[in-house]
């Protein structure tokens, strides 16, 4: 399994940095920040709202446009859309939020408006709590969390709301490539949008579904933001930090030292920053950080590297939830990670 690691972080490399006498003709540039830092000064002012105010600076979620829902099997799936309580400050194609219900439909989730599914005679269980789920980088849909989240957790009662985080996906700008981030800025939006809505979707959780405890998880950067997502959010919440680490602080802290440096000298920095693996510190940084907040925290150690460890979620993570949501208190956290 750790070959598996080796393999995958060398192909991501190759295709990052391979000379342009190997690519195929025309194929686009795989690399962040092919546009520099773009509008940074919009960023400062975002940021400075969200250390101001928190979430209170933007517009609640009063409600979610529902789509029809979809039953495979055992499982029960339905798709969302909204207006973005960022909107203001991501491009239109981000300004919508996207999101897909998952869930076992031998369950139900008191609050969802189906009345297909539900009458007199229904003898179903209520699900046992709601995950918010963010995104690891380049997961673009709702696959990858579904089969190797979602979908064991739904055979567990749990239910699942999978967030597209801006910039990603159905919400990618139109000249980006793929999650590349053209620019410094779109990047840290893409960031802050990802914690501040995610904060915002346990906020309308807990309004709509208030008889089923809330949740936020996410793996690697979406563990990430969903540790940020939960310094937003100021009721009882259960946290699943799976493989995260600090990353995004590291990247913050080399913005701050290159200001004054060169646009090429910086984005030379830049570049070193992305290309590091996710360090075993990391993960023990980020997990003393969110101990603090947490009224009841763990940290524990799980089999493998960076890609294995995800590809083995419904093993490494899912079994915890049990636990977590059993003796819930106010920013109960799991702090799950693995050595890169």
């Amino acid at each position: 399994m750790g070959a598996l690691d080796q393999i995958y972080s060398y192909v991501s490399a190759l295709r990052t940095h391979r000379r342009p006498a190997f690519r195929r003709w025309r194929e686009p540039t795989l690399k962040f920040f092919s546009q520099g830092f773009g509008d940074m000064k919009r960023v400062t002012e975002l940021e400075t709202l969200i250390y101001a105010q928190g979430s209170a600076a933007f517009s609640d979620i009063d409600q979610l446009s529902w789509e029809a829902p979809k039953e495979q099997g055992v499982l029960y799936t339905r798709r969302a859309t909204c207006r973005s309580p960022l909107a203001s400050f991501l491009p239109e194609e981000s300004a919508n939020m996207h999101l897909q219900l998952v869930m076992s439909r031998d369950y139900f989730l008191p609050g969802l408006n189906d009345p297909d599914r539900m009458d007199a005679t229904d003898q179903r269980q209520p699900v046992k709590g709601i995950m918010v789920h963010l995104a690891p980088t380049g997961d673009m849909g709702f696959a990858f969390r579904t089969k190797l989240m979602a979908e064991p957790m739904a055979q567990q009662g749990y239910a699942s709301l999978l967030l597209i985080i801006p910039y990603y996906g159905r919400r990618k700008p139109h000249a980006q490539i793929k999650h590349y981030a053209s620019t410094v800025a779109d990047y840290l939006t893409c960031c802050f949008g990802s914690f501040v809505e995610a904060a915002k979707l346990t906020q309308y959780c807990r309004t709509q579904f208030s008889q089923v405890p809330v949740g936020l998880t996410g793996m690697s950067l979406g563990g990430a933001m969903a540790c940020m997502a939960s310094g937003l959010d100021h009721g009882d919440l259960v946290l699943l930090a799976c493989v995260g680490s600090a990353s995004p602080r590291v990247m913050v802290n080399a913005l701050a030292k290159d200001a004054n440096c060169s646009l090429e000298a910086a984005r030379d920095r830049l570049a070193q920053v992305l290309g590091d693996f996710v360090l075993p510190i990391e993960s023990e940084t980020l997990a003393e950080c969110m101990k603090a907040e947490s009224t009841t925290s763990k940290f524990q150690w799980v089999p493998g590297g960076h890609v294995t460890a995800m590809l083995n979620a419904s093993t490494n993570f899912v079994p915890a939830l049990d636990e977590l949501f059993g003796r819930l208190e106010p920013q109960s956290t799991v702090i799950a990670s693995s050595p890169a």
